[in-house]
């Protein structure tokens, strides 16, 4: 990450996660109500303020309590001009604690931040954390190249003409649903037992034909009622590594990591992990 707002936001992220993991972790707060609001701009007469994290807890509650968090994920350390303008910000707003997370502080710093209560001052080092050394975290992505489907009732059921397997209504083990989802929904199952899923990075290709005995009124489609059901189907199966895209041990509070995916190639969307624990 070389961005500055890029690191500025997975600090901001990191700490997020790190502080539900210490809240849940509270017995005497664990089940009190609390809410996490990343970057929260508050008025004060006619002066805004932004915090980086504002954590209320017991919300709406005559006990509510504000924390306020400000991350610094800079080269340099933060210095006392960032202090002051964070205590002013607690002062005016009446939070009951404040965290200003940086990698380092001055002195000045430092003796500015004890001349406010309940303000502290916590480093972080985003060194990669030795547990991922072994962690090989994948994105799996599927999709059919051919998909077809034989469906039989049991044999002596009355003649009605065959039913539109895409537009009739479908219930499948008492649930309503559709017919192409609960054949899909089969493939997939199938699929998962067989070790299609199974494979390293990379694209791997099958082909798969099943078998499925249902049982009396398992599944109905309009007037079916399905005893057999055949698919026969083609697939595709995309298997990505996902990197860890940024990591942090934020002091006397926890760890934290994210990994992601390459970025679909369809939507441009990612998928990816987090993980949090102790320090």
């Amino acid at each position: 990450m070389n961005d500055a707002a890029e690191k500025g936001d997975a600090l901001e992220r990191a700490t997020r996660a790190i502080e539900e993991m210490v809240i849940r972790a509270q017995p005497g707060i664990a089940q009190a109500p609390f809410s996490m609001q990343p970057r929260a701009r508050l008025k004060k007469g006619e002066q805004a303020f932004e915090i980086d994290l504002l954590v209320r807890i017991n919300e709406n509650s005559p006990y509510e309590t504000q924390h306020f968090f400000e991350c610094k994920n800079w080269k340099e350390p933060v210095d006392r001009n960032v202090v002051t303008i964070f205590a002013r910000k607690m002062t005016a707003l009446g939070a009951a604690r404040g965290t200003i997370i940086g990698r380092k502080f001055t002195a000045e710093a430092v003796v500015e931040a004890k001349q406010t209560q309940h303000l502290e001052l916590v480093t972080f080092t985003d060194d990669v954390w030795s547990a991922f050394g072994s962690i090989g975290a994948s994105k799996f992505s599927h999709h059919f190249t051919r998909f077809q489907t034989n469906a039989y009732r049991a044999a002596g059921s009355p003649e009605t003409p065959q039913p539109n397997f895409v537009a009739a209504p479908c219930v499948f083990a008492g649930n309503p649903t559709s017919f192409t989802d609960v054949a899909h929904t089969l493939a997939n199952q199938h699929m998962a037992a067989s070790g299609a899923f199974s494979h390293g990075v990379g694209r791997h290709v099958g082909t798969h034909a099943i078998r499925f005995e249902m049982k009396a009124g398992e599944l109905l489609v309009g007037d079916w009622d399905i005893r057999v059901l055949d698919l026969d189907f083609d697939y595709v199966v995309d298997v990505q590594a996902m990197r860890v895209v940024s990591t942090f041990s934020i002091e006397k509070r926890g760890r934290f990591a994210r990994l992601e995916a390459p970025p679909d190639e369809v939507t441009g969307s990612r998928i990816a992990l987090e993980v949090v624990g102790p320090p």
